[in-house]
């Protein structure tokens, strides 16, 4: 999996080199995916890898029913999941449900690492609030990401996560016995390697986070 995520970071290099040296214009139409996966000498899958990259970029862009693009304007994007917009529109439930995925896909891969080090990113922080709580819990799947050099992942959990953390801001949400019983549910999860359980605990715990917001 680490390989396979280093390899898709070079492809997005050299394709992103390839726009810079003009072998590829601004508006040009990227090749299909057939096409350039065998061009490249890569797996389709390595190369869906490599396209999320500069998507999120903004190195290039998708048109739906049409194909991929050189960006008219190319650069990094710091709101691909238009979480801004979603946050001033009031849409709580959007930002819940996209650190519900970010997290799980972040704790997939738990087996990965060893009950010492899983136990280092989550005992003896001694957690008062939800916005600690909050804190914590990005830490670990942002953590998860970057150990595994999944820079499309660690890019997209660090927007999701700012987004999350500015919207608990927004909220008096109480640290209750209920998501501290959750909380106490995903600490020992993470240490145990339990993915589902950590994700049954972090969806658990943002619903009742979400569920006080709605009612403030």
């Amino acid at each position: 999996m680490v390989q396979k995520q280093i390899l898709s970071e070079k492809i997005a290099e050299n394709i992103g080199k390839s726009i810079v040296g003009g072998f590829y214009k601004i508006g040009d139409q990227m090749p299909n995916e057939m096409e350039l996966s065998e061009e490249l000498g890569i797996s389709r899958a390595t190369l869906r890898e490599a396209i999320k990259i500069l998507i999120s970029q903004n190195v290039l862009e998708v048109r739906r029913g049409i194909g991929t693009f050189v960006s008219h304007t190319p650069g990094l994007s710091t709101d691909p999941l238009g979480l801004d917009y979603i946050l001033i529109a009031g849409e709580k439930r959007e930002v819940i449900k996209w650190a519900k995925r970010v997290h799980a896909d972040a704790v997939d891969h738990l087996h990965l690492f060893g009950k010492e080090e899983r136990s280092s990113w989550i005992e003896n922080h001694n957690i008062l609030t939800v916005n600690q709580l909050i804190f914590k819990m990005c830490d670990v799947s942002e953590t998860i990401f970057l150990k595994l050099e999944m820079q499309f992942g660690y890019r997209m959990a660090k927007i999701v996560d700012d987004g999350l953390r500015r919207l608990i801001g927004e909220f008096q949400v109480q640290y209750n016995s209920s998501v501290k019983d959750y909380y106490s549910k995903y600490v020992d999860a993470i240490i145990n390697g339990d993915k589902d359980q950590t994700v049954a605990a972090v969806s658990s715990m943002l619903d009742l986070i979400l569920i006080q917001m709605e009612e403030a």
